[in-house]
């Protein structure tokens, strides 16, 4: 059974400003994503995928439209009660790790429990146990103590989509998570972010560049000019 969001974005726009000139990045986008589906985002650098999905994992807020996961508007929340939804609710996956370099894998996996403020004794242990668990299950059972510098590109990857599962996430959004890794690593990544969706019944959505990868999700969404040109 799913425990993943529906998604919805009714009329999507977001512009900013160059100067005193507007910039349209997205166009009244339309979009219904069913709980626990795999969507890959594809399109052109500058297409807008990046931007879609910021304002979806709700680190961006829209210039006109909303978003809604279930059956609440999160463009209706606080920054306050948004930053707590976000760190709750959504997962998230970049094309550079962003592990901080001087905490050991293990410390930044834990690091969205820390900033939740999940610091009482009956939950350290919990929490701490879920982060060694899903360090293990991405294949770093022997690396917890290992700062980011003394691991890999694909290694690096794999902690940080540990991090993004720690708070038990029900959308995990990846916006190019293969984009600096070789060939066989991509794949191995991609695998792993398949299963968990798979397994957890996570709605995964992912920007990538490459087809062959695109391919192998439940939906394809294509994207051009800041609009949705196919999907």
């Amino acid at each position: 059974m799913s425990r993943g969001y529906r998604i919805r974005c009714e009329n999507l726009s977001k512009s900013y400003m160059m100067g005193k000139k507007e910039l349209p990045v997205l166009k009244e986008i339309n979009i219904d994503l069913p709980a626990g589906v795999f969507v890959a985002l594809t399109g052109a650098s500058g297409a807008g995928k990046s931007t879609l999905l910021h304002l979806v994992g709700t680190i961006d807020r829209p210039t006109m439209g909303r978003v809604i996961h279930g059956d609440r508007d999160v463009s209706e929340l606080s920054e306050y009660d948004l930053a707590s939804f976000r760190n709750r609710h959504i997962g998230f996956v970049f094309q550079f790790h962003h592990l901080l370099p001087e905490f050991t894998a293990l410390e930044n996996v834990l690091m969205p429990s820390w900033i939740a403020g999940k610091s009482l004794m009956e939950e350290v242990g919990v929490i701490e146990n879920r982060a060694r668990e899903l360090l293990d299950r991405v294949g770093l059972s022997g690396r917890l103590s290992h700062k980011p510098s003394e691991l890999s590109g694909g290694e690096q990857q794999r902690v940080a989509i540990a991090r993004a599962l720690v708070m038990n996430p029900s959308i995990l959004l990846a916006d190019e998570p293969t984009g600096n890794l070789d060939t066989h690593t991509s794949f191995e990544v991609f695998d792993l972010l398949r299963t968990v969706n798979h397994e957890q019944g996570i709605t995964l959505i992912m920007a990538t560049h490459n087809e062959a990868l695109a391919e192998r999700a439940d939906r394809i969404i294509i994207m051009e000019d800041g609009r949705i040109s196919g999907g």
